[in-house]
């Protein structure tokens, strides 16, 4: 099965199309999407069936890389599906600023002439 590769849509969010064969699919997450989560947390799959099926769609397994979509009641379809991935941005830490202390005080100086 060959399940279409999501766009990140931005930091967070990714969306696309699966497929069931016999009733169990797989997605496997695009690597730039799946670098901007923070694997410490937990993303959410929505999915939505394309057809009809013999149970409703769910979320069997969830690793950083993709995703495993199964058919309840030991269903064995073989539909399409759509689903959209919500999970939380990876937090980028920077360095902090430095702080620079110049010597003296700077002091303007006007120009004649000038107000």
């Amino acid at each position: 099965m060959q399940p279409k590769l999501p766009e990140p849509s931005s930091g967070d969010r990714a969306h696309g199309e699966g497929h069931l064969i016999a009733g169990q699919g797989h997605v496997q997450l695009d690597s730039a999407f799946a670098s901007q989560l923070d694997n410490t947390k937990a993303y959410q799959v929505f999915l939505t069936p394309d057809g009809d099926s013999q149970g409703w769609l769910y979320v069997a397994e969830k690793t950083a890389n993709g995703f495993t979509v199964r058919e309840s009641h030991h269903g064995a379809s073989t539909i399409g599906f759509d689903y959209r991935i919500v999970g939380t941005p990876r937090r980028i830490e920077l360095p902090r600023p430095i702080q620079v202390r110049m010597p003296g005080e700077l002091r303007l100086q006007r120009q004649p002439g000038v107000r």
